[in-house]
């Protein structure tokens, strides 16, 4: 995929960034997937970690990509920019996607997640030592005080677009740094 602009004038950040979700879109959907998929499978939840672990090494990737051929990207608040846009655009692919996977095939996650989670708990040796949490647990399954599919779909697209922003600073700070150390 080339980035440079096929125009006389170069993309704007938000173009670029827009470009960018797609491949963070689809990224941030395959760790829903995993957790998703772990109703039917329950190993899958472990991947989520080393997944969520590699989505700032993703974010970076993507953004060299972009500050390698766009020099009027070459700004601290720029890339900080693309960085946060390329997650928002990315969550609400993943929300789409998200969406389409619990109305379609799991319209009961939320609440088959918390029984599987319940169950988990109960089952380990040290469930005496959660008791007051897992009747907490049970009595929001029981009277229906668990999020909707909805909620939970909006929550991620906010936690996501939040966590986007402070790991998309830190990805602006290393690019400026190389730069730094590039001039000097």
């Amino acid at each position: 995929m080339d980035y440079r602009a096929t125009e006389s004038r170069p993309k704007s950040v938000y173009r670029h960034s827009s470009e960018l979700g797609l491949w963070m879109g689809l990224y941030l959907f395959l760790m829903s997937a995993c957790l998703l998929g772990s109703i039917r499978f329950q190993p899958l939840v472990l991947l989520i970690f080393p997944l969520g672990l590699g989505a700032p090494v993703m974010l970076y990737f993507l953004l060299r990509r972009v500050w390698r051929q766009d020099p009027s990207l070459h700004t601290f608040g720029a890339v900080w920019l693309a960085g946060i846009w390329t997650f928002i655009f990315g969550s609400l692919i993943c929300a789409i996607l998200t969406a389409g996977w619990i109305l379609l095939l799991e319209p009961d996650f939320v609440s088959a997640y918390a029984a599987q989670s319940l169950a988990t708990i109960e089952g380990s040796p040290l469930a005496g030592q959660y008791a007051a949490e897992t009747a907490r647990m049970r009595s929001m399954i029981q009277s229906g005080a668990l999020p909707s599919p909805m909620q939970f779909i909006f929550t991620m697209i906010w936690s996501t677009a939040f966590f986007g922003s402070i790991i998309s600073l830190f990805i602006a700070l290393i690019f400026k740094a190389k730069e730094f150390k590039v001039k000097n």
